[in-house]
């Protein structure tokens, strides 16, 4: 039962989401997660939101090799 339960959730929250972006300064920040990773990507867009994407702070990449990686917070410049 458990684990009917477990999948149940699982299959109702999303793989891929994108917040809505805010801009600050001349960038748009916003975060967004992927398949299998299981914390959020903070990125930005400079002047536009079709310019390319720059990655800001990716926690998964931060956590590679590491039983459990918390970042303890991310300040605004």
């Amino acid at each position: 039962m458990q684990k009917k339960l477990y999948d149940e959730m699982l299959s109702r929250i999303k793989e891929t989401d994108v917040e809505v972006p805010y801009k600050e300064g001349g960038y748009f920040y916003y975060l967004r997660t992927r398949p299998a990773n299981n914390t959020a990507i903070r990125c930005r867009k400079k002047g536009s939101l079709d310019a390319p994407e720059e990655i800001v702070l990716d926690v998964n990449e931060l956590a590679k090799g590491q039983k459990i990686h918390v970042p303890r917070c991310v300040r605004r410049q």
